[in-house]
């Protein structure tokens, strides 16, 4: 079976990385967490794996991109990636005054 998800359980919260596909059909990886904050819910943020061309070949090429840089994923990466968006999620709000 292929893995299409992956869950970190980390020391700010859950983040959820998912292999699938966006709107348009390109592959993507879609990164899912919860920044601590009142403001916001869950928020996601992609990485997106668009064909080069437009033949068969750079469709498949997209996909096997996507789903190597998903096997190559870790946990630690994720999380360092994953925080500084937290902080700077943070950080705006701070700005705001919220």
């Amino acid at each position: 079976m292929t893995q299409f998800a992956k869950l970190y359980e980390t020391e700010r919260g859950q983040i959820v990385v998912i292999r699938q596909t966006n709107d348009d059909g390109d592959p993507e990886i879609r990164f899912f967490f919860m920044p601590n904050t009142n403001v916001y819910g869950v928020c996601s943020m992609a990485l997106a794996f668009p064909p080069r061309g437009t033949g068969e070949d750079e469709e498949n090429d997209a996909h096997e991109a996507a789903d190597a840089a998903f096997s190559a994923l870790t946990e630690e990466g994720v999380k360092r990636e994953i925080f500084k968006q937290m902080d700077r999620l943070e950080e705006a709000l701070a700005e705001l005054g919220a």
